[in-house]
């Protein structure tokens, strides 16, 4: 079996594709997690999808979308109306709180939905973890979005003098929306839950025969097989790395997203510390791990994706 991944170079935003494909070359399987990028880069994402097409892709029988933000989810459109996508996961929002967050996420949750209506929607709670598999590959789907924050969340907005009786109310919605976002950014750091979304780990369960990534016009042999994709979570020193810990279970990463397109303020050295390869969108943004203070990282290779063709980073290995 060849398993193959690509994570295509959108600018600020994420678009990562996995397929299995039998020893013909036809696909068994399609993964995909987030699909948007900023406006002026959509062309980008869109040409990326039109290949993904042309290369004789039907039907993505997996997306997982890390959080709501446009930069992750705007190219869902496009992605619904090229393919058949069977299964969409989400984090879990509380139906007390969905009018609530459509407002704030200007109707983003419901404009997803009815956009994938045809799809089994899948959503995520912090409780329960979510595994499939394909002839022998994993995927592994966590949130990190837990009832506590919703109910810091109403804590909060209830010290901010609001009354938490009326958020489902879009009068009284549209009356305090400044003082309800400031509430959100409080607990999540954004409106959109950021730093609380969906992660996943993808990661064989046989033996590898071999494994290879290509980015930049170079090639190099590895021995690990695991990606481990991040949105824009928050995982740093501390809590953040000890909650996920048990998620990853031991397995060795070849690849980690970081967080929230290279933030220095969503990880630190000791994720950092997690795989052998690191990458993550470029932005111009000064809020950033630099090139240089990467490099200075012994064991690691860092690949920044870009807007280019060559910034692709493609990962091919044969179970």
């Amino acid at each position: 079996m060849i398993f193959e991944r690509k994570i295509y170079p959108v600018g600020h935003g994420g678009f990562a594709v996995e397929q299995i494909k039998d020893g013909m070359g036809q696909i068994c399987c399609t993964v995909v997690f987030d699909c948007g990028t900023k406006p002026n880069t959509n062309p980008i994402l869109n040409n990326h999808i039109n290949n993904l097409k042309k290369s004789g892709t039907t039907t993505i029988d997996a997306l997982v979308l890390s959080h709501f933000d446009s930069d992750h989810v705007d190219g869902i459109h496009t992605l619904a109306t090229t393919f058949h996508v069977k299964t969409v996961y989400i984090p879990k929002i509380p139906l007390q709180h969905q009018p609530l967050f459509n407002a704030l996420a200007l109707n983003a949750y419901d404009e997803i939905l009815l956009i994938l209506k045809d799809s089994e929607i899948i959503e995520v709670d912090s409780d329960n973890d979510i595994s499939f598999t394909n002839n022998n590959w994993n995927w592994k789907i966590k949130s990190l979005l837990t009832a506590s924050d919703w109910i810091r969340l109403q804590t909060v907005m209830a010290k901010n003098g609001l009354n938490v009786k009326l958020l489902n109310n879009a009068q009284y919605i549209s009356q305090n929306l400044q003082n309800i976002k400031q509430a959100y950014h409080t607990i999540f750091s954004s409106y959109k839950i950021n730093k609380k979304g969906l992660i996943l780990l993808s990661y064989a369960s046989v033996v590898i025969k071999s494994c290879s990534v290509s980015y930049n016009n170079n090639s190099i042999s590895e021995t690990e097989n695991a990606c481990f994709y991040t949105g824009d979570a928050k995982i740093k020193s501390g809590n953040d790395i000890q909650s996920i810990l048990p998620f990853i279970n031991g397995i060795k990463l070849l690849l980690a997203q970081i967080p929230h397109h290279g933030s220095k303020s969503n990880s630190d050295q000791q994720f950092v510390g997690l795989a052998s390869s690191l990458y993550f969108y470029c932005d111009k943004d000064q809020n950033r791990f630099s090139r240089n203070t990467l490099s200075q990282i012994p064991h690691i290779s860092i690949l920044f994706v870009g807007t280019k063709s060559n910034e692709t980073i493609i990962n091919s290995i044969t179970f």
